[in-house]
């Protein structure tokens, strides 16, 4: 990725998508941060022009101010491979928030 949707994304990005049970393991910098672990999802969308993966972060930790202490976010993020270019191309959502985060790259299947 690009790195224009600031820190909340990638700068890449590793899904292991599993036709056969519908199910997708996503883990990124930020998943591994926060969470620890790949977040799994079966909110999947495919066509044969691409597959969207969508999948949500709950109470991310942000900063601390003074006015409001420490705040916590719920994030959500669409992940979307246009075939067969490979472009990606990632939103994410702070829920509850008017502004989405977007970022742009390629991807590269391995077995």
């Amino acid at each position: 990725m690009k790195r224009s949707g600031g820190n909340w994304m990638g700068p890449t990005i590793y899904v292991d998508y599993d036709r056969s049970t519908g199910k997708a393991k996503i883990i990124d910098g930020v998943i591994d941060h926060y969470m620890g672990s790949p977040v799994v999802t079966s909110k999947i969308a495919e066509s044969a022009k691409k597959i969207s993966f969508k999948y949500k972060l709950g109470d991310v930790k942000g900063s601390a101010t003074n006015a409001s202490g420490v705040s916590y976010a719920n994030q959500s993020y669409r992940l979307s491979i246009f075939k067969p270019s490979m472009k990606a191309v990632i939103t994410m959502t702070p829920l509850g928030y008017s502004n989405t985060f977007r970022d742009t790259g390629r991807c590269q299947i391995k077995d």
